[in-house]
């Protein structure tokens, strides 16, 4: 395990001098940092006592978004006095692809099956591992889980806790081989998608430990092998990885002169062919297409109750025409085959129609990560959980404002929380706007006299008297919980909000400064 330590008033010093210090390092190595929470008294330094990611998440508004290896930002950040620990940006910011091994989740038993080259290596606070692998295009992007349990992809848009950071633990994240002695190896071929097993290079397929029944066989294993081809192995290699599958799930099972034809057909193929498909069963197809959209880091869910497709922008979520899902479709489809109904194995290309792009995004939409229930009218939570209420939450740049309680408190984004409204700005409690309030008590101020006129007025022929105006605090709070009522979905008082008076008096721009917040 690494280093224990606690953020004490010897230690602090010391620790925040050793972070800055690295953030530099780090910066100087392309690799963009982004401050992060750190722990202090055993607890979040963000303060919330039952923060679910202590000492993990980002310590500004826009997270790995404000990612930079600017010199003066990373001295205000980190050279300012404040104890924060370090985040590296991976993806394209970075030229990096992180691979996350988390043993609490059987990762280090699921990492058993691909060949890791030597490169840089952090150990967690928690006892895990991150693996860092150079990715000059940025082409990676994040998944979870979806190379084994307990194993997670940082790529773009994705981000890790660097050392030395603190973790909740006690426990410090340490580099496992010095970052100076080692060069960082490049990015493996099966963290962009293909699996394969330690030893041999054979692929491990959905289903791998399955049987396979005797229709099913030859359909199967040519599918296998194709994968396999797609990530460079020989047709020798394909079909010693055949036998072994074949003893021990098929049933019965093929002969070898079978096997042997199916490695020969399918080693003609230059390698990275496509995709092969086992079938065009639109589940099968939308199977493989949401796996697709899943690497380019797309999600998109259908909406029962609108009867409408929609995406997750990181505050909420944005319906989405579905032509242009069906388009990515139609721009997929052809980079993919299926095997041919002969008898020999041979990949062909798929005729795709309009019936079979409206049949898999149907099946795709049936999917339980894709499906929203008709039951979840929003603004909902999505996963049912009881608070806060979700009529009083107004979603913005930097998180969800729950206005509910006596204070307004803000808390994370979170795709579970339903909602198709957001605010381009951030809630700022600090806030000033002394232009409004200075037009409201033009617009809606009462008008007192302070004494008698002295200055001849020629259109009135009278010395008019003197006045000021001052604010009307009551239409001004009127007027400033109607503008709260409107950001949020409340509508149990059943009123309407009437504006009366004569031109140029200020309506129209109260109406302009409403439409501009509410966006």
């Amino acid at each position: 395990m690494g280093r224990r330590a606690k953020i004490g008033v010897n230690t602090m010093s010391n620790f925040r001098r050793r972070v800055f210090e690295c953030a530099n390092a780090y910066a100087e190595k392309g690799w963009a940092v982004l401050p992060v929470h750190t722990i202090i008294d055993g607890k979040c330094s963000c303060g919330k006592a039952d923060c679910s990611s202590a000492g993990k998440h980002p310590a500004t508004p826009r997270g790995v978004k404000d990612a930079t290896t600017d010199a003066a930002q990373i001295e205000q950040w980190f050279g300012n006095g404040r104890v924060l620990n370090i985040g590296i940006a991976a993806g394209a910011e970075s030229k990096l692809a992180i691979l996350d091994i988390d043993p609490k989740n059987g990762g280090n038993e699921a990492v058993k099956e691909y060949d890791i080259p030597r490169t840089l290596e952090v150990i967690t606070g928690s006892g895990g591992r991150h693996y860092y692998f150079a990715d000059p295009d940025g082409t990676v992007g994040n998944s979870v889980g979806k190379l084994g349990d307990g194993i997670d992809v940082r790529g773009n848009n994705g981000y890790v806790v660097a050392p030395p950071s603190l973790h909740v633990s006690g426990n410090e994240y340490r580099w496992a081989i010095d970052p100076k002695a080692i060069e960082i190896a490049a990015l493996p071929r099966w963290m962009n998608g293909s699996k394969v097993y330690k030893n041999t290079g054979t692929q491990k397929c959905k289903g791998d430990a399955g049987p396979i029944a005797e229709g099913k066989r030859n359909e199967t294993l040519c599918s296998i092998a194709g994968a396999m081809r797609r990530q460079g192995c020989d047709e020798d290699t394909i079909y010693t990885a055949l036998i072994d599958i074949n003893k021990r799930r098929c049933q019965p099972p093929v002969e070898f002169d079978e096997l042997e034809r199916i490695a020969e057909s399918v080693a003609r193929y230059p390698v990275g062919d496509g995709e092969l498909l086992e079938n065009t069963f639109p589940v099968t197809m939308a199977n493989h297409f949401y796996d697709h959209l899943k690497a380019e880091d797309i999600k998109y869910r259908f909406y029962n109750y609108q009867g409408q497709w929609c995406r997750y922008d990181e505050r909420c979520y944005r319906l989405q025409e579905e032509i242009d899902i069906q388009n990515q479709l139609w721009r997929y489809v052809p980079t993919v085959k299926t095997l041919s109904r002969s008898r020999e194995p041979k990949p062909v290309s798929i005729n795709c129609t309009q019936q079979t792009v409206k049949n898999t995004l149907s099946a795709m939409g049936s999917f339980e990560p894709v499906e929203i229930s008709s039951a979840h009218i929003a603004p909902t939570w999505i996963d049912g959980r009881k608070g806060p209420d979700p009529r009083s939450i107004i979603a913005l740049e930097n998180g969800l404002l729950d206005v509910s309680g006596e204070k307004p408190l803000l808390i994370d984004h979170t795709p579970e929380f339903l909602n198709f409204n957001a605010l381009g700005f951030d809630y700022d409690p600090q806030a000033e706007c002394p232009q409004w309030l200075s037009f409201l008590t033009d617009a809606l101020g009462i008008v007192e006299k302070t004494g008698a006129g002295t200055e001849w007025d020629p259109v009135h022929e009278d010395f008019p008297d003197t006045t000021e105006s001052k604010p009307d605090e009551q239409k001004n709070q009127a007027l400033q919980e109607w503008f709260g009522l409107c950001l949020t979905s409340q509508m149990q008082y059943h009123k309407m909000l009437g504006i009366i008076g004569p031109k140029r008096s200020g309506k129209s721009t109260i109406a302009r400064i409403l439409t501009a917040l509410l966006g």
